[in-house]
């Protein structure tokens, strides 16, 4: 039995509080409005009356609260939902693969499959085989070269590639190997640098470089 599983995966709060702040900056980079703009577009107060001073949003710009995504119980949205139909695209940042990959809890190889799976076909095809299901016992295209794969991720300069890349990282210490490890690690550095003025994530990529 993998003593793994048998623990629910809890986040860090430091990895929420980014992926937090993630949203954020993309809804603001989206809507073009400010923070207390915001908290009068999205507030729930009655029509007319003076915008609830909760001053929530600013709770998110600093990462210390998440916002609720799905339906309420009683009906109707909750924000996260509420802005997504305002702007698109935006509630994405809060749910990106990312965020689990850069947790230091443990991970299980099925994750990492599941990560390579979410991929744009032309990043997927680097791992999974063209005619592997979901229930294939064996699935790799070939056996893991960090180096080799991390020059052909290089070339993409997305955050679908920087994924890649961080999974690429989590599989090796799963497999306990530290050349691949070490050789995942530099084309990391690498991606954070060429992705550090990334106006959502740019500031997370950055703390990756240090």
């Amino acid at each position: 039995m993998n003593p793994v599983a048998i623990y629910p995966y809890k986040e860090d709060a430091h990895i929420r509080k980014m992926r937090v702040q993630a949203w954020y900056r993309a809804v603001v980079k989206t809507s073009g409005l400010s923070t207390r703009d915001l908290e009068r577009k999205f507030s729930e107060s009655d029509a007319g009356r003076k915008v609830n001073r909760s001053c929530v949003w600013n709770k998110y710009r600093r990462g210390e609260v998440v916002p609720r995504s799905g339906q309420k119980p009683g009906g109707g949205a909750n924000l996260v939902d509420r802005v997504e139909a305002e702007y698109p695209e935006t509630a994405k940042w809060l749910f990106l693969p990312m965020w689990r990959l850069l947790d230091r809890a443990p991970m299980e190889m099925s994750e990492i499959r599941q990560c390579y799976e979410s991929l744009p076909p032309p990043i997927r095809s680097i791992f999974i085989h063209q005619e592997a299901e979901p229930s294939s016992l064996f699935w790799r295209t070939r056996p893991l070269d960090c180096k080799r794969e991390g020059e052909l991720l290089l070339r993409f300069e997305s955050l679908d590639g920087l994924t890649a890349v961080l999974a690429m990282y989590r599989e090796s210490i799963i497999v306990q190997c530290r050349q691949q490890l070490a050789a995942s690690h530099v084309v990391l550095r690498e991606y954070a640098r060429r992705l550090e003025k990334h106006p959502v994530v740019g500031q997370v990529l950055r703390r990756l470089m240090v």
